[in-house]
């Protein structure tokens, strides 16, 4: 990362621990250009919400196919209710 750059955290965010292609390309190539990335996995943590936003990312980004589009927006939705009511 060149000095006086910008890092940007990106949260990906998963229903199931599945491998996402796009993902892992994606977090690659923000690693690559020195952004930081991590991935939550709903099935795998207790409250998902809270632990995004104590991750305080600058971007949350959902990899979702039509099955997991009910999940991608409720928890959009739900990541938007909780900054809005820090």
């Amino acid at each position: 990362v060149e000095k006086g750059s910008v890092m940007t955290k990106v949260v990906f965010v998963q229903e199931e621990l599945r491998t996402r292609f796009g993902i892992m390309y994606l977090s690659a190539v923000l690693k690559e250009a020195g952004h930081i990335t991590d991935v939550f996995i709903s099935d795998e943590t207790d409250n998902l919400v809270d632990e995004i936003i104590a991750s305080k990312p600058d971007l949350v980004a959902f990899s979702s196919m039509t099955p997991g589009y009910d999940f991608a927006l409720n928890t959009a939705r739900d990541l938007k209710a909780a900054r809005n009511s820090q």
